[in-house]
């Protein structure tokens, strides 16, 4: 089995067009392992493609919330990791691609003396990307902020301590074309903001 571009797996030589519900490499290859499952155990690939599409995200698990001027807001603050906000984000910015993007993110948590360096390398890498804005909620963001602004001088970034602060100023910036992605470790109850805004 093998996972064939964004709309298709291949099963011991069946193709089956699938429509995840959820996007990003990581969710094209749990959903590759879970039709893999399947097969094994007998299933029809009508059937397992019916079952990938029925599969929406958990909450907080890339969970899209409608907002009133048609922004796309996406909650993927179920947890944080070096690994999976880095993943997280690319796969927002290539479902985005074509729509301005902001990022709101929190701390990272639990990462112990080597936290300092990990949302610092964080604040290095998303100076490489397009985006409209970044949030930075919580002490431990400080550093990505701080390398995000020595990196893109002229890009605003926007720091506090508490995430609830950026209501206002989100609200305010929001229209149809935007995407809006919350990330952040579960401790910063970052989708109490996007319920918010």
């Amino acid at each position: 089995m093998r996972v064939d571009g964004t709309d298709g797996l291949i099963v011991d030589r069946h193709r089956i067009k699938v429509s995840l519900k959820s996007f990003g490499s990581y969710s094209r290859y749990n959903a590759a392992a879970a039709a893999a499952a399947a097969w094994a155990m007998g299933i029809d690939p009508d059937t397992i493609r019916r079952g990938l599409e029925a599969h929406t995200p958990g909450m907080l698990r890339q969970e899209s919330l409608p907002h009133p001027s048609g922004a796309a807001l996406v909650v993927d603050a179920y947890n944080a990791n070096p690994a999976s906000m880095r993943a997280s984000i690319e796969a927002f910015c290539d479902e985005f691609k074509t729509r301005p993007k902001t990022l709101v993110l929190g701390d990272m948590k639990e990462l112990g003396p080597a936290s300092a360096k990990f949302h610092r390398e964080l604040g290095e890498w998303l100076a490489g990307l397009d985006l409209k804005a970044v949030y930075l909620a919580g002490p431990e963001m400080q550093a990505a902020g701080a390398a995000l602004s020595a990196a893109k001088p002229r890009f605003t970034v926007q720091h506090g301590t508490d995430a609830k602060a950026f209501a206002a100023a989100l609200k305010g910036r929001l229209s149809a074309p935007d995407a809006v992605l919350f990330k952040a470790s579960r401790a910063m109850k970052l989708e109490e903001l996007a319920k918010a805004i």
